[in-house]
C-alpha cells in the first residue's frame, strides 16, 4: 500500500498531544487531496478485480458484526445503504 511509511504504530497506549474538532471531515480531505497531501481511492476508479475483493472484504465485516440479523442498528444501516453490493452478498452467505 502506498505510503505505508509514513504510518506510526503503538502497541502501548500513548497520550493524545492535542486534539482539532473539524466540523466537516470530508471538506478538510478533500483539501488535502487538492494539495497532494493525500491520494484518495476511489471505489469505481478500481479495477473489476479489486472492486470485487472489495466487496467480499466489506461482506465479511458485515456478517462477522451480524448485521444481517440485526439490520436495524445504526451501523447496519449504514452498510446497507452505502455498501449495497456488499450488504447482498453477505445476504446470500448467511
Amino acid at each position: 500500500m502506498e505510503c505505508r511509511e509514513q504510518l506510526y504504530y503503538s502497541t502501548e497506549s500513548v497520550d493524545t498531544e492535542r486534539e482539532e474538532f473539524i466540523p466537516n471531515v470530508y471538506n478538510e480531505l478533500i483539501k488535502y487531496e487538492m494539495t497532494g497531501e493525500l491520494k484518495v481511492r476511489r471505489f469505481n476508479e478500481q479495477s473489476e478485480k479489486r472492486k470485487n475483493e472489495l466487496i467480499d472484504m466489506i461482506s465479511q465485516v458485515i456478517l462477522k458484526n451480524d448485521y444481517i440479523k440485526n439490520p436495524n442498528t445504526p451501523n447496519a444501516e449504514f452498510y446497507r445503504k452505502y455498501f449495497t453490493d456488499a450488504w447482498k452478498k453477505a445476504a446470500q452467505t448467511k
